[in-house]
């Protein structure tokens, strides 16, 4: 015991080090930037072209960051002290998870949700491997709860798991689970709460990175999940449009299921059958409905974030594919009257949202051609990049009062040197309908 707390004080005091060392390596490098004056003038002059560029995503940035700043901070996480305690029915869709899904379940089954309101549906998707056997496992654990076990002996794929959940399910809410996230007990309560308002047809819960300290990867991660998850989704929760209700703890109102499932599982686009981005797809057809989406900042949950780079790399393929899909058809009729007011500011957001990410791709390809012509200004252009990490993470010292935002500021030279390439990369790939997680 000992022995176990000495190494852990050890660890924390390593780690403590090391975000010193982050901190202060950035903050000379944006000292630096500052007494040289930024980039040169003359630059500029020399180079017109990238003058108006800069310009334009400056126009954006100082639009985009206090709107999405305001709009944070009028967030109010939906009132889940009500007694509304509608049925449930979890669906747990599982491919190759083996004992990770054993703890998945449980999580489920030891929530503090009347158990005569909650059916658990653990579907095996084809598995090779024994996760099979460890959903039997909590089956026999838990047998006071209702859980039923759907057996796939080929993969059919995430889609198909959960619609032989639904078509089986008895709730009036069904909520989907990762089989790789463990929720908090009052998960379910507080995530089934803002359905009350039967204008309401999804809400999606809070997801951090259950294993954020494994290494470097997953500390940036953990702070990525939370600025995508929170901050992001809070602020559209304002205007009641969450375009993404995560596949890891989001919930559905069955009624609203029954118009588009048979749509959302046979879905194609581009003559293809859609077999990527179900949960992205699932709230536009939600919010095409006619109903809001909303998010629960009190509904927590923690699933396992990629510890690998390649890995990382293919699930942001997936997002982004499923990103450039879904924004064409939202911007099909995002114009038309889906719903009674309240139309405006998702359109807005939108065009803010896609505007952003179509400039950083072009001034940061932009910069790499000034880089390559004035070798001089690489201490600029990484200074820069920390200046605005620095700046984002401001809102993460306001969500979670850690120092760990340190990784975030690292998190930003990732993407801007990796991850962002993804985007265009998905955009050329597009046809290729691979499930990119494994």
């Amino acid at each position: 015991m000992e022995q176990q707390k000495a190494k852990q004080n050890f660890m924390n005091r390593h780690e403590n080090w090391m975000k010193w060392f982050i901190f202060l390596t950035f903050t000379a490098l944006i000292f630096t930037f500052g007494l040289k004056g930024g980039m040169k003038k003359e630059l500029f002059v020399k180079d017109p072209l990238f003058l108006k560029l800069s310009v334009i995503y400056g126009i954006f940035v100082f639009i985009n960051l206090p709107y999405r700043a305001l709009l944070f901070f009028l967030y109010k996480n939906p009132d889940t002290g009500n007694d509304f305690e509608p049925s449930v029915s979890v669906v747990i869709p599982a491919y190759n998870e083996g004992q990770t899904v054993q703890l998945a379940v449980e999580s489920v089954a030891r929530s503090d949700y009347p158990a005569d309101k909650l059916e658990i549906f653990c579907v095996n998707d084809g598995s090779s491997d024994d996760t099979l056997y460890w959903m039997r496992k909590s089956v026999a654990k838990f047998k006071e709860c209702n859980i039923q076990i759907i057996n796939f002996e080929k993969n059919k794929g995430k889609r198909q798991a959960i619609y032989e959940a639904y078509s089986r399910a008895r709730g009036e809410v069904l909520i989907t689970v990762d089989s790789d996230t463990q929720i908090e007990p009052a998960a379910i309560r507080n995530l089934v709460a803002p359905l009350k308002d039967d204008k309401v047809g999804a809400a999606t819960g809070k997801v951090a990175a259950y294993n954020k300290n494994n290494n470097f990867m997953t500390r940036m991660l953990g702070v990525r999940y939370t600025m995508a998850f929170d901050f992001y989704r809070s602020s559209r929760s304002t205007f009641k449009t969450v375009f993404v209700c995560s596949g890891v703890l989001s919930a559905y109102r069955m009624t609203v299921l029954r118009k588009v499932m048979d749509d959302w599982v046979n879905q194609k686009f581009l003559g293809e059958t859609c077999t990527y981005g179900d949960d992205r797809s699932l709230t536009n057809f939600v919010i095409r409905s006619g109903y809001y989406t909303i998010y629960v900042r009190n509904a927590v949950a923690k699933t396992i974030v990629p510890e690998k780079l390649g890995k990382l790399i293919k699930m942001i393929l997936r997002w982004n594919k499923s990103f450039i899909r879904e924004s064409l058809i939202f911007a099909g009729f995002m114009f038309k009257p889906y719903r009674a007011g309240n139309r405006f500011l998702p359109a807005f957001d939108f065009i803010i949202s896609i505007m952003m990410s179509l400039m950083q791709l072009v001034i940061f390809g932009a910069s790499i051609v000034l880089l390559i012509n004035h070798t001089g200004l690489i201490l600029d252009f990484l200074a820069a990049i920390a200046l605005m990490g620095f700046f984002y993470m401001l809102f993460y010292i306001k969500l979670e009062k850690s120092s760990d935002y340190v990784y975030g500021v690292v998190y930003a030279f990732l993407f801007v040197f990796v991850l962002i390439w993804t985007l265009p990369y998905a955009a050329v790939t597009l046809r290729n309908q691979s499930w990119l997680t494994r």
